[in-house]
């Protein structure tokens, strides 16, 4: 609380103004300042202090009496000599022992003291405006606002940063300036009284963007030179910020263990500034256009899917197919939108209707979204035309001994069909020749020999020509110069790729060398990347019938068939290129093998799942480009879409264990 007597009202009433009260200091913040004045009175009993320069004489009370919150305005008038008929609470207690008073009319007082704050709650939405030189805040009869600061010379104003502090019932209790730095650091008292902010950027005098949330996990942000949080937005991040910290009598209250999830979704623009996720404990999850469904198995996994509804009508029919099972079983579900979704495909507003989807089915173009299924069963909607957080809890029913014995047998036997394809030299291919003492991307003849003595038998080798038209093995020229050093003109010719070593030890070699080395092992399979030219190159290499060649166009993938090398494999990136049928193409083609991004399961599932069942292989290559996603994974959770991979590095002499890093539940050895 501060309290101001200006010096125009002072001259206005005759009062000299040296003797006004020039302000109070709330005790909450007093206490939480630091001087030697304070630290002594910070250990004595907590209670009101009033530090004035009016003469005691002027007050109605004693220096040494005990004074209460009730006697503030009065004490505050008296102390600057001010009559007024005004009458205030302490007037109408007749007895001196306001204690015992305050006490027998707690219920009365509270509901008074309630009305007042109701009266500053920011509930009803809040619009944020400059007006003048001040930026202003306002919800229904109810407006704060602060300056914003003008050079006086050039006239411009300063980027600023505006903080707007409420409690959890959106009373607003503080406001201050703070900067880009420290704007979005909490502060102690937030999640101890789960206060929310309101924070405001300017920019030129103008309105750039606003946040409003808890600055930990739930949040709205919102941009343009007018901007209005909703009274729905309001309420949204206020029943979030209340679930985001629980109460240790409600967690008494769940029947099953609550999952904290936190959910991001942003529109295109925003999403620039604002990635889209969904966060549980477990992981993260990045989202991809359209929606993304999150689900969690009875093992307490989550999992999320992806569907192109804006782009894709099938996508579309699929995510119904998904989404109507899920209902019908009363399982937890999430949804979370990204970038652009789209509702008007034929038929598909109709049956979200049909699932009383009330928001989702009028959504189309760039737009946030966030949907999912609360304890009760109940459909929960939000949406904004930029971003949105919201912060929700899965409840998982705790395993039964019989089921969690029949995961025990599940792992075991997951654990045992691992090693089988852990031990499969058929499925492993060393890249770029293998790692050796830590190094990637080598493509060098030792690099060759140790993955070979490993147990290797298919080594991809990544083919470019030098300036005098001579195969090599090399990633390309500006990464071969950054491992051996060298300086000159790129390409070099076939002479000074030869003279230089790689990391100053490794040996490089040309298409003789290669040749030389797979004549010597003849029980090892060529892997190519990079080189497109396979007639060309199948007929320098020593053996066509262990020549496996990714391959980059159909004219190229034709070209390899036709030069009958053991296997032209199309890389994943052309299968969409395809016209028509993409199975009945690969299957007239002869096609037997294909290179693909291990990422294609993140959107293109269904269509793995259809080349797996033609008994066409894929090799996965961009393994370590996901946190996580490395050889083991692929091997434990993945290989039923993937026949094999790109590995740097693989033992197949030791025991795979896909659940080692478990906390509970770890299959025994």
């Amino acid at each position: 609380m501060q309290v101001l007597v200006r010096h125009s009202e002072c001259e206005r009433i005759n009062h000299k103004c040296e003797y006004v009260i020039k302000g109070m200091v709330p005790d909450h913040l007093l206490m939480g300042s630091h001087h030697p004045a304070l630290d002594k009175l910070r250990k004595e009993t907590r209670q009101l202090y009033l530090i004035t320069n009016v003469d005691e004489k002027n007050l109605h009370k004693d220096t040494k009496d005990t004074i209460y919150q009730i006697e503030l305005p009065r004490i505050i008038l008296d102390g600057a000599e001010i009559k007024t008929n005004a009458k205030f609470l302490v007037d109408f207690i007749k007895t001196e022992d306001i204690d015992s008073f305050l006490k027998k009319n707690r219920v009365k007082l509270t509901s008074l003291n309630k009305a007042s704050l109701d009266r500053r709650a920011y509930n009803d939405g809040i619009s944020i405006n400059i007006t003048g030189n001040r930026l202003r805040i306002k919800s229904g009869l109810d407006t704060s606002s602060m300056p914003l600061i003008q050079d006086e010379v050039s006239k411009k104003y300063q980027d600023e940063v505006f903080d707007f502090t409420f409690n959890y019932e959106m009373v607003l209790i503080g406001q201050r300036k703070s900067s880009v730095k420290s704007a979005f650091n909490p502060h102690i008292y937030d999640t101890r009284h789960k206060r929310l902010h309101l924070v405001v950027f300017t920019k030129n005098g103008k309105i750039d963007k606003a946040y409003f949330g808890n600055k930990q996990k739930v949040g709205i942000h919102k941009k343009g030179n007018t901007i209005n949080f909703t009274k729905e937005n309001i309420q949204l991040i206020t029943e979030s910020n209340n679930i985001s910290s629980f109460e240790k009598k409600e967690k008494e209250k769940v029947q099953y263990a609550p999952n904290i999830i936190s959910i991001t979704s942003s529109e295109f623009i925003t999403s620039s500034n604002i990635t889209s996720t969904i966060k549980t404990a477990e992981k993260n999850f990045g989202l991809t256009r359209g929606v993304n469904l999150l689900t969690v198995d009875r093992k307490g996994k989550f999992n999320v899917e992806s569907f192109d509804i804006y782009g894709s009508e099938d996508d579309a029919k699929q995510f119904l197919v998904k989404l109507e099972s899920l209902i019908k079983k009363k399982k937890f579900w999430a949804i979370a939108s990204h970038d652009a979704i789209r509702s008007n495909w034929p038929g598909f507003q109709k049956k979200l209707s049909e699932l009383n989807f009330k928001l989702l089915q009028t959504l189309n173009g760039r737009v946030a979204y966030i949907a999912y299924s609360n304890t009760n069963n109940n459909i929960k909607e939000y949406s904004s035309k930029t971003s949105l957080n919201h912060v929700i809890s899965s409840y998982i029913k705790p395993l039964s001994k019989k089921e969690l014995k029949q995961l025990k047998k599940d792992k075991k036997k997951n654990n045992a069909k691992a090693n089988v394809y852990a031990k499969d030299t058929n499925r492993f291919i060393a890249h770029a020749g293998g790692q050796i003492d830590g190094h990637n991307y080598t493509n060098s003849l030792e690099a060759l020999n140790l993955s070979y003595k490993k147990g290797f038998r298919l080594f991809e080798l990544d083919i470019i020509k030098t300036s005098d038209n001579i195969y090599v093995a090399a990633h390309d020229w500006k990464h071969w110069a950054s491992i051996t050093g060298y300086k000159g003109a790129l390409p070099p010719s076939k002479k000074i790729f030869k003279e230089q070593k790689i990391y100053k030890k490794y040996s490089p070699m040309d298409i003789n060398d290669i040749n030389l080395w797979f004549k010597n092992n003849s029980d090892a399979i060529l892997v190519t990347d990079k080189v497109n030219t396979p007639m060309d190159f199948s007929n320098k290499f020593v053996d066509k019938n262990r020549l496996m060649m990714e391959l980059f166009t159909w004219e190229a993938v034709k070209e390899g068939i036709s030069a009958k090398i053991k296997s032209p494999m199309p890389t994943g990136g052309i299968l969409g290129k395809i016209k028509g049928n993409k199975i009945e193409y690969l299957k007239k083609l002869g096609i037997t093998d294909i290179a693909s991004s291990r990422r294609i399961i993140n959107n293109q599932k269904k269509l793995v799942n259809e080349i797996v069942k033609t008994n066409i292989n894929i090799y996965a290559f961009h393994l370590h480009f996901d946190k996580g996603k490395d050889e083991k994974h692929v091997t434990c959770n993945e290989s039923n879409y993937f026949y094999g991979m790109y590995a740097d590095k693989w033992d197949f002499n030791s025991t795979l264990n896909c659940y080692k890093d478990e906390s509970k539940n770890t299959v025994e050895d």
